[in-house]
């Protein structure tokens, strides 16, 4: 993995991490920060109490010690798969990257990221409000999904602010340095939390594709149908978001199903806690469960590697 990072930090995208660094998620020990979505079927649930929450860190209990609603400053790394397939929607896109560059808060930052042979970040983070030049919005050939979404990941948040990764794609890889396991690696490691928004309109894929099938399988993964055909990559995709505590969505519009993604995040959590009972580097699970009565579905961040950066 780590040579994947080099090269698309020093071809791709030079200020996405330190020639050498392999950007991982890690934390001092001292205390460590979970993002959390939690939802009750589509609609998300605020108002949750510390209390409402369950935290083991390596299967060990820990004591929440804050729980802070999202309204903290939020950068957003939009990234949009613009390979030959997207030729015709060009004018949409620049028109949908304007639209997203305008629902953000004052205290929000932008960066906007495309690919396609090549990644090429079209705006470093900037704050909002500004222009964007869509213009640079221009369709390549062939695509780097993976290698476009590590440079994204790759970016170390700043302190005191969340970043988002949202990708716009129709999952079809042919170009990346990146791997798929090195993609979920990345995803399992990086600060970012990735939501996906995939294309409904793909290439038909044969109904007997076992190799598609037999991945999914292995994953535990359930298959992923956009309009009754199922995506090789997207299983890859769904693995590489769900770590982050971000999830796969299904459409045709970047501004559409970012209103969408962007609202739940600001109705997400925070969740603090300074790991007891656990040793002090290494990988560490952690698992999110909460406590109030009812049914609920629970988006948060696998684990987090303990140690000094």
């Amino acid at each position: 993995m780590k040579a994947a990072a080099i090269v698309l930090a020093t071809v791709a995208l030079g200020a996405a991490a330190p020639p050498g660094q392999n950007a991982q998620y890690r934390t001092t020990t001292t205390r460590v920060a979970v993002d959390v979505s939690v939802f009750s079927g589509n609609t998300p649930i605020p108002n949750l109490a510390a209390a409402e929450f369950a935290v083991t860190d390596n299967g060990v209990p820990q004591q929440i010690d804050a729980v802070i609603l999202a309204e903290v400053p939020v950068d957003i790394s939009l990234v949009v798969d613009v390979s030959g397939s997207t030729f015709s929607q060009i004018v949409w896109y620049r028109r949908d990257v304007a639209a997203v560059a305008a629902m953000l808060r004052p205290i929000d930052r932008l960066r906007l990221i495309t690919f396609e042979s090549q990644v090429h970040e079209i705006q470093p983070f900037a704050p909002a409000g500004g222009a964007i030049d869509v213009d640079r919005i221009l369709p390549g050939r062939i695509s780097s999904v993976f290698d476009g979404l590590a440079a994204a990941l790759l970016r170390e948040s700043d302190a005191g602010r969340r970043h988002l990764v949202v990708g716009y794609t129709d999952g079809f890889d042919n170009r990346s340095v990146m791997t798929t396991d090195q993609l979920v690696e990345l995803g399992r490691t990086s600060e970012a939390v990735l939501h996906l928004v995939v294309a409904n309109q793909v290439p038909d894929v044969e109904e007997a594709d076992r190799p598609c099938r037999n991945a999914m399988a292995a994953a535990g993964s359930t298959p992923l149908r956009l309009t009754n055909r199922i995506c090789p990559n997207p299983p890859f995709l769904q693995q590489a978001a769900e770590a982050t505590g971000g999830k796969v969505h299904i459409g045709n519009s970047i501004a559409g199903t970012f209103k969408d993604i962007f609202r739940d995040f600001l109705n997400s959590y925070v969740l603090y806690f300074q790991p007891t009972g656990v040793s002090t580097s290494g990988w560490h699970d952690i698992d999110v469960k909460v406590t109030r009565k009812g049914r609920y579905t629970v988006h948060a961040r696998r684990g987090y590697f303990a140690g000094a950066r």
